[in-house]
């Protein structure tokens, strides 16, 4: 017995070092270290099917027009198909978000897979319907957000998950907004909010039946305030947050469609 003992405690002892050299290792001071996933990089068996949802990702309306209700893809938001950290000028970042799935959606009260979360911005932001959960196009979109989100620990905090919140105590002035808007916006994104979408350019409307509907996260005007600030005018984020809370209020005065929930 006293041999047996005398055996399993280094194996203990190594394997409780192991653990902890990992959490040494592969943590700091601002959560799990991680290294983005080209796309272009996943092995041949999947390859095909990342590539997919990271075209999707990128085209969303043209590809998938049964099911976009407005003209806007999903990079309009998540820039280079979410495969970034966050910050500026990167949008709203998607590394790591398959990692934390299943988890409670506070909206709708309940918990949800990847999938059910996909197709909620494809009523919301899209304006459009929900995809068959077992189609091509969901299986795209779900082995694309696994690939670039491969590697990192399972449910642990991503710390560049969502927006950066602005912090200024600043009430939102629509009137104010206007000029903003006219002042940095209009050239891009037309007088009339209405974008452009060419062969060449893919500008999302920022109001109208182009754009967003009413029940989509963008609609709130500090989610709105916090994305413009963080990546517009676009590769040149310059607004101040007084800036952009005020043209995020005059955006969200505009009309739009409305969500049938």
């Amino acid at each position: 017995m006293k041999k047996t003992s005398f055996l399993i405690t280094p194996i203990l002892l190594g394997s409780l070092l192991s653990a902890l050299l990992f959490i040494f290792f592969s943590f700091d001071d601002k959560g799990p270290s991680f290294e983005l996933s080209d796309p272009e990089m996943a092995p041949e068996p999947l390859k095909k099917e990342v590539m997919h949802g990271y075209k999707l990702m990128l085209n969303t309306w043209r590809m998938l027009p049964d099911h976009v209700g407005d003209k806007l893809t999903c990079s309009n938001c998540h820039f280079n198909g979410g495969d970034t950290k966050g910050g500026r000028n990167n949008g709203i970042p998607l590394t790591g978000v398959a990692a934390v799935y299943p988890t409670y959606n506070k909206r709708a009260d309940q918990v949800i897979d990847l999938p059910t979360r996909i197709n909620s911005c494809f009523e919301r932001s899209m304006n459009g319907k929900k995809l068959d959960p077992e189609s091509c196009s969901m299986r795209a979109l779900v082995t694309y957000l696994q690939w670039i989100s491969r590697g990192y620990p399972i449910y642990q905090p991503i710390p560049w998950r969502g927006l950066e919140p602005i912090k200024t105590e600043s009430k939102p002035d629509p009137v104010k907004g206007a000029q903003v808007f006219k002042t940095y916006c209009a050239d891009c994104h037309g007088k009339e909010g209405h974008g452009q979408n060419n062969d060449t350019l893919q500008v999302p409307a920022l109001w109208g039946n182009g754009s967003f509907n009413d029940g989509a996260g963008m609609h709130h005007v500090d989610t709105l305030a916090a994305f413009i600030h963080a990546n517009m005018p676009y590769n040149i984020p310059e607004l101040s947050e007084e800036e952009a809370l005020n043209v995020a209020a005059y955006i969200h005065d505009q009309p739009r469609p409305h969500f049938k929930d």
